[in-house]
């Protein structure tokens, strides 16, 4: 793959919908849709719930338009990369003591990526939590990991883990307990010869902090996985295409490209729409009553959406009003229609936030090939269990 020829084509297909990333849906309100998305809802209008599972997982529509399907058709084309060829084994017993199915999954995938790369006598696990990747990478093999993470009950967790349950592990794992980059140690800078760097889920900026280190460390191979985008405080745009004609991006769009590309049940997708129809209808009743500042509802319950509209919006609202108003608002025939379109809109938006994710991730390795790494860009897990997929591979 031309890593290039697709971050162009990626950059060029954002311009034209970076106002629509700046903004979520609903606090557009109470501007139009832009164009073409307004007549796009108006097509999928009616569509249920099996329809719309559909569209968020395969997008794909039964309804014909030929702009719509083109924009879905780009989006898969421009957010698709090669899958790993897993011939691997499953997780011995004793790694996985205390793991999820999706965590479990995640190791297997990353233990086998390294086994591909060739033999390292070192991993250095940044971001590496308790130290679960690490003892994955070193168990049944002669090497030593270092687990660097800035939580000391994390890695207080991971030490009595692994010497109750995995000892001979815990002697080759080293956790070491730093805000990383800012106080790492020198020692580790130079332990480049024959080591492995990796880096899963690492936070925001910590996944290109890990970059930069294999970097400079002149480390000889490289697993990146990132995730939570929202947290880039200007960590991107690295490589010369990006920083000559680069996109910046605002919060909105970096959370919608952390939390994209999730495979939905039907369960999830009815869940999905009916909190969305509460959770608008709340902020379109605010709205009608002149309301212009809006704080975040926080956390609830699928309790809360359960009974009727009023219930749920007179938990959440500062002041007291009457039921049946709050009722009769939500009912009613204007108010159905707006929260169908924003959810319709809502979606064909979310869709855009894989984009901005293969933006961040191709221009993190065309940095690392300007650098004169091999490198490769993979879909490491599945999407049905980590959405946060994308992994870049790099080896001198």
């Amino acid at each position: 793959m031309n890593f290039k020829d697709r971050f162009q084509a990626v950059r060029d297909f954002l311009i034209p919908w970076m106002d629509l990333l700046e903004v979520e849906v609903a606090k557009r309100f109470p501007r139009a849709l832009p164009n073409p998305i307004g007549e796009w809802v108006k097509v999928l209008q009616g569509a249920e719930v099996n329809e719309l599972l559909v569209l968020e997982n395969e997008l794909r529509t039964e309804k014909k338009h030929e702009e719509l399907e083109s924009f879905l058709k780009q989006i898969k084309e421009l957010t698709s990369f090669p899958g790993v060829d897993f011939t691997g084994e499953g997780l011995p017993k004793h790694l996985q003591r205390r793991v999820d199915l999706k965590k479990r999954h995640e190791l297997e995938r990353m233990r086998f990526l390294a086994r591909e790369l060739g033999y390292f006598e070192r991993v250095l696990d940044i971001g590496g939590g308790a130290g679960h990747l690490s003892a994955t990478l070193v168990d049944g093999q002669e090497r030593r990991a270092y687990c660097l993470d800035r939580s000391d009950e994390f890695q207080k967790q991971g030490r009595e883990r692994l010497s109750k349950w995995d000892p001979e592990n815990f002697e080759k794992v080293e956790f070491i307990q730093c805000d990383f980059p800012a106080e790492i140690n020198a020692d580790l800078l130079n332990i480049a010869r024959n080591n492995l760097v990796v880096g899963l889920h690492g936070c925001g900026d910590l996944s290109t902090n890990t970059i930069r280190h294999f970097l400079d460390a002149q480390a000889s191979a490289l697993i990146s996985v990132g995730c939570c985008y929202q947290n880039l405080n200007g960590a991107y745009n690295l490589c010369s295409l990006a920083r000559e004609g680069g996109l910046d991006f605002s919060k909105n769009a970096l959370h919608l490209a952390a939390r994209s590309h999730a495979y939905m049940s039907p369960k999830d997708m009815e869940t999905k729409v009916m909190v969305r129809r509460y959770r608008y209808g709340l902020h379109y009743y605010l709205c009608a009553q002149g309301q212009t500042e809006f704080h975040s509802i926080g956390k609830t319950g699928l309790g809360d959406y359960a009974g009727k509209f009023s219930s749920f919006a007179l938990k959440y609202l500062s002041y007291a009003v009457c039921s049946e108003e709050l009722d009769r608002f939500f009912e009613s025939p204007d108010t159905q229609t707006l929260i169908e379109k924003t959810i319709l809109a809502d979606i064909l938006r979310g869709f855009l936030g894989r984009v901005v994710e293969t933006y961040i991730v191709l221009d993190r390795a065309i940095f690392l090939e300007e650098a004169g790494l091999e490198t490769q860009v993979l879909e490491a897990f599945s999407r049905s269990l980590s959405p946060r997929n994308l992994a870049i591979v790099a080896k001198r």
